[in-house]
């Protein structure tokens, strides 16, 4: 089935260009978090290859680096929408700390050693030798010969620049909001209530349980307070009441997204709610909308019985401590 991109979790996998995927992340190489940029790197040895044919552990300048944006390139361009795949910058800092090399902005690049380290619980072993763009020093310290590479069972090793008998996993940032083939789920498209769901669960994931339910009671107390103007509309005439009935109707859309996240981090309450005689309300969906903008992942559903889009998430773009 196709699913955007954006909804697809860390450690989650997709297929496009005949390669398995693994998604790392919302990040850039800076580290800061960029819901419009999806990090990520092949789950497998897409082919074997030197590091750099004339022996030099400068990725800038490298072999693998030409055929990766060149031949290897045009072949992803080929099956992904345009401008799916996003320039990057790498950082060429050696093992040893020195940062000679700088950044190398390119297309299609490695992961570096630290990327590798950092997304260490959802890289496990895969049995065979791969580079990273890493190089173990630079010309002003212990030379250009040796470039770092991930071992068979995981740990981190290094060799020749020339050796040709190592793998490459291509790593990319993609455009979030392109469409991929997610493989292991139902041939049939999700229901746009089982997508809406999804969309509280991310939520949750994303700030915690803590504070959507501190979110929750901001905005129960938020309907409250547009109760009573309601009652001293209708008691004493205070206040515009088209107003105070439009503020209602956004306070209760509010407080029925924070209870479906409830529902996510406490459970289904439909038993007690049947047992207490009580009929559980949720408005039919008909479509669930994502979409970037301004820095901002905006998720939002449409019910059957209004017209009014609400808005269920704003993510904003946030940086990495």
């Amino acid at each position: 089935m196709k699913k955007q991109l954006v909804e697809i979790s860390r450690g989650q996998t997709f297929r496009a260009a005949g390669i398995e995927w693994l998604v790392l992340g919302a990040e850039d190489s800076k580290g800061n978090w960029r819901p419009e940029l999806t990090r990520v790197v092949s789950t497998g040895i897409v082919e074997k290859r030197a590091f750099d044919e004339g022996g030099d552990n400068d990725f800038r300048s490298s072999s693998l680096k030409t055929y990766l944006n060149g031949e290897f390139l045009e072949r992803l361009e080929d099956d992904f929408p345009p401008d799916a795949i996003v320039a990057q910058a790498i950082d060429l800092t050696a093992d040893d700390g020195l940062k000679d090399y700088g950044r190398d902005e390119v297309k299609v690049g490695l992961l570096t050693m630290e990327e590798y380290r950092k997304n260490r619980d959802i890289l496990p072993p895969i049995g065979e030798w791969w580079w990273t763009a890493t190089p173990y020093s630079t010309p002003s310290g212990a030379g250009n010969s040796f470039v770092r590479l991930v071992y068979t069972d995981g740990s981190a090793s290094s060799s020749y620049a020339y050796g040709g008998h190592y793998g490459v996993r291509p790593a990319l940032y993609l455009n979030s909001e392109i469409s991929v083939s997610v493989d292991g789920t139902d041939d049939e498209e999700t229901t746009p209530e089982q997508q809406e769901m999804a969309l509280y669960e991310k939520a949750v994931e994303k700030f915690g349980e803590r504070a959507q339910v501190l979110m929750a009671v901001e905005e129960m107390s938020e309907l409250t307070k547009a109760l009573l103007k309601y009652t001293r509309n209708t008691d004493f005439g205070h206040g515009n009441r088209n107003d105070i009935l439009k503020s209602i109707a956004e306070e209760r859309a509010d407080v029925s997204i924070m209870l479906n996240q409830l529902e996510v981090i406490f459970g289904d309450n439909t038993d007690a709610a049947t047992a207490a005689g009580h009929k559980p309300i949720r408005p039919k969906v008909e479509a669930v909308e994502i979409a970037t903008e301004n820095g901002l992942i905006r998720a939002e559903i449409r019910d059957t019985e209004s017209t009014r889009l609400r808005l269920l998430i704003e993510i904003r773009q946030e940086e990495t401590k």
